[in-house]
């Protein structure tokens, strides 16, 4: 007779450590760009996430002339024109 579980088969478990890992590290690339975004430099960046990112490099190459990019991508279409209400 098959055992119910209701934490699913043992086959279930690999497929779930890479969802966990996946939003981790969805996460934590959110983090960093959000931070890269309202904060030059980095603020809250550790050292090798910023040397992962090639931040501390391009800032050299770029000399004085460096600026960084402020605001956002546009979206089209518009999330309004797509039939999304904003709340």
């Amino acid at each position: 007779m098959p055992r119910a579980s209701s934490a699913g088969s043992p086959a279930d478990l690999p497929r779930l450590a890479c969802a966990v890992f996946d939003c981790c590290i969805d996460t934590i690339y959110l983090c960093a760009f959000k931070d890269m975004k309202e904060n030059d430099p980095p603020k809250f960046m550790s050292n090798d996430m910023r040397e992962g990112f090639g931040i501390d490099k391009a800032e050299a190459e770029g000399g004085k002339g460096y600026e960084a990019v402020k605001g956002g991508a546009a979206v089209s279409p518009e999330p309004a024109a797509a039939g999304y209400i904003a709340k």
